[in-house]
């Protein structure tokens, strides 16, 4: 019993760090996603000049 109870504490105690972990690839993978559609509308304009 008192095995598990540290290991829930261990776990949410990793929670806020896994969190900001996820939100940090979240965001670098948006920030990708807007360079490549940027840069495939500006070969498109491009292509049709």
């Amino acid at each position: 019993m008192a095995l598990h109870l540290l290991a829930e504490q261990q776990l949410l105690g990793e929670l806020p760090e896994l969190g900001r972990a996820f939100g940090r690839t979240l965001h670098e993978f948006k920030g990708a996603t807007r360079d490549m559609i940027a840069e495939n509308e500006n070969e498109n304009e491009n292509e049709k000049r």
